[in-house]
């Protein structure tokens, strides 16, 4: 029987993947998006910080962070349990910038609609420079 859910360890390569529309659940789609999605730099990393969706009748078991450069396609870059509401990213490049989204996922892999893009331009490296 082939398998149906969406695992972080099931991902073979980040061009591969996307999240489609989202899907539909018996009472209608998905929770609601992640919501105040903030990005900062801090200490050489990518923060991302969002506050959980408004309240719904499914409960958030965890949520998906993507990004994205201005002209690249949506990549997953993590899956965080609902009980956690940002994400540090140590391995972003420098003086690049990115844009992120998070969904909301459900019980039965249902998902909501992507959180608004956010944005950063990270720093230039200082390497070298006195």
């Amino acid at each position: 029987m082939p398998r149906t859910g969406i695992s972080s360890g099931t991902l073979r390569s980040a061009i591969e993947y996307g999240l489609p529309l989202p899907l539909q659940s018996a009472g209608g789609v998905g929770p609601p998006a992640p919501v105040d999605v903030k990005v900062t730099w801090d200490q050489g990393a990518v923060h991302i910080s969002w506050h959980p969706p408004p309240a719904s009748s499914l409960p958030v078991l965890h949520y998906s962070v993507q990004y994205r450069t201005v002209q690249g396609r949506w990549i997953p870059l993590a899956f965080v349990p609902a009980s956690v509401t940002s994400y540090r990213w140590t391995t972003a490049g420098r003086d690049t910038t990115y844009l992120f989204r998070l969904f909301t996922f459900g019980p039965g892999q249902v998902y909501s609609q992507p959180s608004p893009a956010v944005s950063i331009q990270t720093p230039e490296s200082t390497a070298g420079h006195q």
